[in-house]
C-alpha cells in the first residue's frame, strides 16, 4: 500500500497541534517521513499501516512538528507488536482526548477514532497552540489596564492562549478568531480592569487591531477611559463587535466603516458623542445595531436606508439624535425591531412604516412625533410590542389596533389622545397590557374590557373618564388596573378581587361596595390603593375580607373610627395616615404578631398612650409615623426591648409626649434608624445624640 492510494480529503485535523504521549517506552529515532513508514512496515498490521500512511500523507506532516510525527510512529510501532491480528476496531480502552476527527468508511482508519485506540492505557491530547504574535497582541492590550481585582489573570493563567477563558482560537491555524472578555458588573468597592494613566486616551485596544484573522470582538465593564482605537478598521474579517459599559468616550470613529463583513454592532451603555458616521452605509452586511445609553446626536445619514437592507435590530435608544424618520423607512423591509426612545426625533409616522411587515417591536416613546397614528399600520400583523408613550400624537385611538392578531402590548400612554375608550378595544384577538394614561379620554370605562387576557395592565390613570366601574373588569384575572386621577364614581365593585393590584386614587367613590367577593381560591388581590378617593365613614368592613392583602393605601380620605384588628393582621404596608379617625392608638392584638412593615397613621387624630405592647405587637415594622397626633404620656421605658432593632425611620414629632427620652434611643443602640424626629412634644432631660 503506498502513500498515493490513502485518502485523507474526508478527515480533519486541528493543528498546530501537540501530541503527549505517557506509558510509553519512549526512543530517540529520526523524525524523518522515512523512517516513520519504516516503522510502520514492520508491524504486521495492514490496519497500523494504513494508519501511518494516512497520518503521514504529503500534505499532513508538514501540519506536525517533527516530534509529534515521531510520538505517533512510535507509538503506532509499540502497540502493534503485540496486536497484529486484531482490527482496530478492537482497541476501544483508551482514555485519550485527541482532537481529530473523520468521516470514513467504517473499515477506514481514523486518526479521531479507530487510531487513537492503538494507545490502549496511554494518555494522548492534542491541542491547539496559540500564534505567538496573536498572544503577545492579546498580551499587550491587558497590560494597558490597572487590574487591582486581578480579573484578567483569572482569565489568562495557562500557558496556550487557545486554553484562556474568552479565547478561541482556529482549528487549523491556531489564530485568534474571538475575544470575549467580560469583566463581571461593578459592584461596591469592586474595581474593575482600568486604563493606565501612561496609555493615552485612543491607544487602550490598539494592539487588538494586529489579530487580523479576529471574527468575534467583545469586551464589557472593561474601562477604556476614551474613544474606541481607530484602528480596529483593520480587523477586516470582523463580523461583531461589542463594547458595553466601558466607558467609551468621543466619536465613533467612521474608519469602522470599512468592517465590510461586520453583522453586529453593539455599544451599549456608553458615553459616546458625536454623529452616527455616514461612512457606516458602507456596513451592507449590519443585521444588528445597538447604540443605546449613548450621547449621540444629530441627524441619523439617510443613505442608511438604502444601505442597510440586511438590517433586523435597531437600537438608538437614550440618545440625542434628532430629525424626522425617512419617508422610505418602510424600504428596510428585514427589520423586526426598532427602538428610537428617548431621543428628539419630530414630525409625523410616515405611511411607508407599514411595509415593515415583518416588524415585532416598535418603540418610539419619549421623543416628539406629532400627528396621529397612520392606517397603513394596520398592515403590522406580526406587530407585538407597541410603544409610543410620551410624544405629541393627538386624536382618536384607532379601532385598527385592537385588529393586529399579535398585538400584546400598546402604550399610548402620556400624549393627546382624546374620545372615549372604544369598546371594541375588549375584542382585541391577544392584548393584554394597555396603557393610555395622561391623555384626554372622557366617557365611561367599557366592561368589554374585562374578555381582555390576563394577566396584564390596564392604566387609564389620569385621564377624563367618568361613570361606575364596571364589575366585568374583575374578569381580568389577575391583571393589575391603574384607574387613578379621574372622575369614577359609585361603589367598589367586589369583582375587583380577582385581580392582584387595584389603583382608584383620586376619584370620587363611596365607602359601600357591591357585588360579592370572588369564589374562593380566586381571591388575589395584594396591592390596592383608595388614596384621596373621596371615602367618607367608617372604615369599610369589606377590606377585612381581602384576606392576601400585602399593601392597603386608603389614606387622604374622611374615614371615621377605629381601624379594624383584622386589617393589622393582614397587610405589610398600611396606611391610613390623614384621615379623622379620633380613635384609640391601636392596642395590642390578643396573642397576634402583626406582619406589618411600614405603618403611617400621622395625622390621624389618635389619641391615648404608647404602650410597650403596641410596639411588641408592630416588632416588624421599620417605618413607624405617628406623628400629628394626640398621642400623650411617656414613652415605653423598655423601649429597646421592644422596639423593632432594624428600624429606620421613627417619627413621633408633633403629639403631647413627654418625659425622659429612653436611653435606647440614645447612642448607638439602632444602628440603621437613619430617621428619628420627636419634636414639638413635652420631653425633659438631655437631647438624643448620636455618637
Amino acid at each position: 500500500m503506498s502513500p498515493q492510494n490513502i485518502h485523507h480529503s474526508d478527515w480533519k485535523l486541528w493543528v498546530p497541534i501537540v501530541l503527549k504521549v505517557t506509558a510509553l517506552p519512549i526512543l530517540f529515532l529520526s523524525p524523518a517521513r522515512s523512517h516513520c513508514l519504516k516503522l510502520c512496515r514492520d508491524s504486521a498490521s495492514d490496519s497500523v499501516l494504513a494508519c501511518a500512511l494516512e497520518l503521514l500523507h504529503p500534505g499532513i506532516e508538514e501540519r506536525l512538528n517533527s516530534i509529534s510525527a515521531f510520538l505517533i510512529a512510535r507509538a503506532i510501532k509499540s502497540r502493534a507488536s503485540t496486536t497484529a491480528n486484531r482490527k482496530l476496531s478492537d482497541f476501544c480502552d483508551l482514555e485519550a482526548a485527541v482532537v481529530v476527527t473523520r468521516h470514513a468508511e467504517p473499515q477506514r482508519c481514523s486518526v479521531g477514532h479507530h487510531f487513537a485506540r492503538l494507545f490502549a492505557g496511554a494518555k494522548v491530547e492534542l491541542r491547539q497552540i496559540c500564534n505567538v504574535q496573536d498572544k503577545e497582541a492579546v498580551l499587550e492590550f491587558i497590560d494597558q489596564f490597572d487590574d487591582p481585582d486581578g480579573v484578567f489573570s483569572r482569565w489568562v493563567s495557562a500557558a496556550n492562549c487557545c486554553e484562556w477563558i474568552g479565547i478561541t482560537c482556529d482549528v487549523n491555524t491556531g489564530r485568534v478568531v474571538q475575544v470575549e472578555f467580560l469583566a463581571p458588573p461593578r459592584e461596591g468597592e469592586s474595581t474593575n480592569p482600568k486604563r493606565k494613566q501612561t496609555v493615552p486616551a485612543g491607544q487602550a485596544g490598539v494592539p487588538l487591531a494586529r489579530i487580523l484573522t479576529l471574527t468575534h470582538l467583545k469586551l464589557a465593564d472593561i474601562l477604556f477611559d476614551g474613544p474606541i482605537p481607530s484602528q480596529w478598521s483593520s480587523l477586516t474579517n470582523l463580523m461583531t463587535l461589542t463594547v458595553q459599559q466601558c466607558n467609551i468616550q468621543g466619536p465613533l470613529p467612521k474608519e469602522l466603516g470599512r468592517l465590510s463583513k461586520l453583522t453586529s454592532l453593539q455599544t451599549i451603555l456608553n458615553s459616546i458623542s458625536g454623529h452616527l458616521p455616514s461612512e457606516f452605509c458602507n456596513l451592507t452586511n449590519l443585521e444588528s445595531l445597538n447604540l443605546e445609553n449613548n450621547q449621540l446626536d444629530g441627524f441619523l445619514p439617510s443613505c442608511m436606508v438604502t444601505s442597510w437592507q440586511k438590517i433586523q435590530s435597531l437600537y438608538l435608544a437614550s440618545n440625542k439624535f434628532t430629525g424626522q424618520l425617512f419617508s422610505n423607512i418602510g424600504d428596510l423591509t428585514a427589520l423586526t425591531e426598532l427602538s428610537l426612545r428617548g431621543n428628539n426625533f419630530y414630525g409625523t409616522i410616515p405611511k411607508s412604516v407599514g411595509q415593515l411587515s415583518n416588524l415585532i417591536n416598535l418603540d418610539l416613546s419619549n421623543n416628539k412625533f406629532k400627528g396621529g397614528i397612520p392606517d397603513t399600520m394596520k398592515s403590522l400583523q406580526r406587530l407585538q410590542d407597541l410603544d409610543f408613550n410620551g410624544n405629541y400624537f393627538k386624536g382618536r385611538v384607532p379601532d385598527f389596533l385592537w385588529q393586529l392578531n399579535s398585538l400584546l402590548s400598546l402604550d399610548l400612554s402620556d400624549n393627546y389622545f382624546s374620545g372615549p375608550i372604544p369598546s371594541s378595544l375588549g375584542r382585541a384577538p391577544v392584548l393584554s397590557r394597555v396603557k393610555l394614561g395622561k391623555n384626554y379620554l372622557y366617557g365611561p370605562i367599557p366592561g368589554s374590557l374585562g374578555n381582555l387576557k390576563g394577566p396584564g395592565i390596564l392604566n387609564f390613570s389620569s385621564n377624563y373618564l367618568s361613570g361606575l366601574i364596571p364589575a366585568a373588569i374583575g374578569n381580568f384575572s389577575t391583571g393589575s388596573i391603574d384607574f387613578s386621577n379621574n372622575y369614577l364614581t359609585g361603589d367598589f365593585p367586589l369583582s375587583l378581587a380577582a385581580l392582584t393590584s387595584v389603583d382608584l386614587s383620586y376619584n370620587k367613590l363611596t365607602s359601600s361596595s357591591s357585588g360579592s367577593m370572588p369564589a374562593e381560591g380566586s381571591e388575589n388581590l395584594l396591592f390596592l390603593r383608595l388614596r384621596s378617593a373621596s371615602l367618607q365613614g367608617p372604615v369599610p368592613s369589606w377590606l377585612t375580607g381581602l384576606n392576601k392583602l400585602l399593601t392597603l393605601d386608603i389614606s387622604d380620605n374622611k374615614l371615621t373610627g377605629p381601624i379594624p384588628d383584622k386589617l393589622l393582621e393582614l397587610a405589610i404596608e398600611l396606611n391610613f395616615s390623614n384621615n379623622p379617625l379620633n380613635a384609640l392608638l391601636p392596642p395590642a392584638l390578643q396573642g397576634v404578631d402583626s406582619p406589618l412593615q411600614v405603618l403611617d397613621l400621622h395625622n390621624c387624630a389618635l389619641y391615648g398612650p404608647i404602650t410597650s405592647s403596641f410596639f411588641t405587637t408592630f416588632r416588624t415594622a421599620f417605618i413607624l409615623d405617628l406623628s400629628f397626633n394626640k398621642l400623650s404620656g411617656p414613652l415605653p421605658s423598655n423601649i429597646g426591648s421592644v422596639l423593632n432593632p432594624g428600624i429606620n425611620y421613627l417619627d413621633l414629632s408633633d403629639n403631647q409626649l413627654n418625659g425622659t427620652v429612653p436611653g435606647e434611643l440614645q447612642g448607638n443602640g439602632y444602628e440603621f434608624l437613619q430617621f428619628l424626629d420627636l419634636s414639638n412634644n413635652q420631653f425633659t432631660g438631655n437631647v438624643p445624640t448620636r455618637p
